[in-house]
Formats: C-alpha cells, structure tokens, sequence
C-alpha cells in the first residue's frame, strides 16, 4: 500500500489492500509522487507490512516475471525485509513514458508481426490497466499471426540465426556480467 512517512494511505482508494486489489492509487492517481514532493508530504513509501509471507513471496516472483530482478536483488543484497521496512516508492519521470511504439487496435506495430503492450508504447497510456488489456489483445493477435507463417521460411533467416546466437552468447557465457543485469538495465 501507498503511505506517507507515518503510515498513512497516501489514496483515498483503500485502506487495507488485498493481494487481489492491492492499491491502485498510482495507476489512477499518476502525478501522486510528483504532488506530495511538491507539497511537502512526500515521499511516497510502498508498506508491505500487511502482507502474509505467502503474499510477499508471491511479490517477488511477480517481480521476476515483470523483468523487475534488480529489485529482488537490491532487497537481498541490503536484507531488506518489505514485512518489517517501508520503503521510498516513486515513478519514472513522465518525459520518459508515451515516447515508443504505436500500435493498432490489435496491438500490431507497424512492423508486420510485431505485437506490443505495457510501458514500450507510444500512443496508449493507463499504465498496469492498459498493459493487462493490450497484453492480452496483443498476445491473441500473435498468437493468430502465427498461424498465417511460413516458419521454413522464418526459421532459416539470416537476421534471426544473427539474433539467436548473440542472445545465446550471452546467456550462455562463462565471464562477464550475468543475465540479470542486462535485463534491469533494459
């Protein structure tokens, strides 16, 4: 949940969140960081100390399946235990979001083929909201492209082989950094 210094929902959406709801006060509140720095009750902290260890451990997983392994990583490395710390919660800078990919209504790109969602695009804003519906779309639009290819065809191009071994390079090398740190850096 969203709170002030003292504890205190920041939103007026929820005063207890649950894993299902959880607290959606910055998906429809976007600039709530922004204002309660400018008007002096910020920062903003995320309070877990609610949630059951079942809960949190399904938090971490989330992470890593959202791309997020840098955050698990900096929770571990410092032993910081999101039951028992709140911790400063904020958002990327909005110059930074709606500036990518436009799609279609069915979530294509203007790359044939291309299908998008979440914090990449360009012409649709909502943030998680958007992302789940546009996820979802997108993905079902793929998935009915991929119907319509030749993969003989795509199997054997050059700039996919090219790809594929430079993805497995990485993932496959023995020195240099792992993974997990190119992934928080994209």
């Amino acid at each position: 949940m969203l709170v002030d210094y003292y504890g205190r929902p920041v939103g007026p959406f929820v005063n207890k969140p649950t894993k299902e709801l959880g607290d959606a006060t910055s998906d429809i509140w976007q600039g709530v960081f922004q204002e309660k720095m400018e008007n002096g009750s910020g920062p903003v902290f995320m309070n877990c100390a609610e949630n059951t260890p079942e809960d949190t451990e399904f938090m971490m997983k989330s992470f890593y399946s959202e791309g997020d392994t840098s955050i698990v990583d900096y929770l571990q490395q410092y032993h910081i235990d999101l039951n028992q710390s709140m911790i400063e919660f904020g958002t990327y800078d909005y110059a930074l979001c709606g500036r990518g990919l436009d799609i279609q209504l069915s979530g294509q790109t203007s790359l044939e083929g291309l299908y998008a969602a979440g914090d990449v695009l360009g012409n649709v804003r909502g943030d998680i909201t958007s992302a789940a519906v546009f996820g979802m779309i997108s993905a079902e639009n793929a998935a009915a492209y991929t119907k319509t290819v030749d993969f003989e065809e795509v199997e054997n191009h050059p700039l996919i082989q090219e790809s594929m071994d430079l993805y497995n390079s990485l993932l496959d090398r023995k020195v240099g950094a792992h993974w997990k740190e190119a992934n928080s850096m994209l």
